[in-house]
């Protein structure tokens, strides 16, 4: 066989390219390849008279049973050539796709996005808008999530507790007119936790006079301000500040997201909204239960030495036996606490009538209205916060 035999791939592909854009008469485009794969078989065989038997077998033999095959393909009926998401291959496929139905399809043929769940309600969530919408939108309350960035055991990440202040605010925020959820204030008064690396903390002092000059700003535009506080040492900044801002005239209330009866720290009660929240986050392999010890035994020691001095891996609980069954139902209580807070806050802002922050019997700090209450400035402590101490 002569070198040249080595082309005929090559010639084959480009013959049948070639007569396929040249001949529009080819509806069909297998029905064209394989036309076109003929042709390009005949010139094979043209050019190969005069090299030998063995380059005109090689060459002509796999083009003519190529466009054999085509052509009796396209026999058997048009192929559905559409620009449209393809079926899945196999059941639970992470590539799977639904195949395309017509009344899904939006108004210029492009198939509509499909929800993977439940369609959620609205969230005005103001880092994605533009200020043109937040000026033709009611504001009325400002909702700021307030976490911090701290150990939380080898198993949770360090955000643990603005993870869940956000995700409580969003929930608790869906739905209702008047109310914008803020970017979270994602470092807060860690001090507690300074002997483990990666923890940041600005202390109370700092995140007292970032609260005070937020809500000096937001009382600009907002009727009032809702801090969801997801860290118990951010207490004191957070209640100072609050009864700072009611002193100046400014509505501010503050909310935490307390857990009766559950853990002080990266235990099981956090480790279970965790597993709900973000299950690829956290490293059940590496949880271990630390000191045990009740809280309030605790504090004497927490307040000289820290988490470390009590807890080298910086458990404050127990996180074995955590699931997201648990955390799903915690998240459910906090949602409850938290809107029932919310709901008063716009009843105020409509009717005059003060909220009173109140220790509720349920999850988190609640909130009932009480028509001219005093204490409406004021904002009870976690009873025992995700994120305590």
């Amino acid at each position: 066989m002569r070198p040249e035999s080595g082309l005929a791939p090559g010639l084959l592909l480009g013959s049948a390219l070639d007569g396929m854009l040249a001949d529009p008469r080819h509806g069909h485009p297998v029905a064209a390849f394989g036309a076109a794969a003929a042709r390009a078989e005949g010139r094979l065989w043209a050019a190969s008279r005069t090299r030998g038997a063995l380059f005109t077998i090689a060459c002509t033999a796999p083009v003519a049973a190529a466009g054999w095959w085509l052509q009796r393909l396209a026999r058997r009926g048009p192929v559905p050539f559409a620009a449209v998401p393809s079926r899945p291959c196999s059941r639970g496929s992470p590539r799977a796709r639904p195949a395309p139905d017509a009344a899904r399809q939006r108004a210029g043929g492009s198939p509509a996005s499909l929800p993977a769940g439940p369609v959620s309600k609205p969230v005005a969530t103001l880092a994605n808008m533009r200020w043109p919408e937040v000026d033709r939108r009611p504001r009325r309350v400002l909702v700021v999530p307030v976490g911090s960035l701290e150990q939380h055991g080898p198993h949770l990440p360090l955000d643990t507790d603005t993870r869940i202040a956000v995700a409580v605010a969003r929930k608790a925020c869906a739905g209702h007119g008047g109310v914008a959820l803020a970017p979270a204030i994602a470092i807060g008064a860690s001090g507690e936790h300074a002997g483990f690396p990666g923890t940041l903390s600005v202390g109370t002092a700092a995140l007292e006079e970032c609260v005070v000059e937020l809500g000096r700003h937001a009382s600009l535009h907002w009727q009032a301000m809702l801090l969801v506080n997801g860290h118990g040492g951010n207490a004191e900044a957070l209640a100072v500040a609050s009864t700072r801002l009611a002193d100046e005239g400014r509505a501010c209330r503050v909310w935490h997201a307390g857990l009766p009866g559950g853990d002080a720290h990266a235990g099981r009660s956090e480790t279970s909204i965790m597993l709900a929240l973000a299950p690829q986050a956290v490293r059940m392999g590496t949880a271990a239960p630390g000191c045990r010890v009740p809280i309030d035994q605790l504090m004497p020691a927490l307040r000289t030495g820290g988490v470390r001095a009590v807890s080298p891996n910086g458990v404050l609980g127990d996180p074995r036996g955590a699931s997201a069954a648990e955390g799903q139902r915690l998240l459910a209580g906090l949602t409850a606490g938290l809107s029932e807070t919310l709901q008063c806050l716009l009843t105020e802002t409509s009717a005059d009538n003060p909220c009173r922050t109140v220790s509720a019997p349920g999850m988190g700090t609640s909130a009932d209205c009480h028509e001219g209450d005093s204490r409406a400035r004021g904002a009870t402590r976690p009873i025992a916060a995700a994120g305590l101490p």
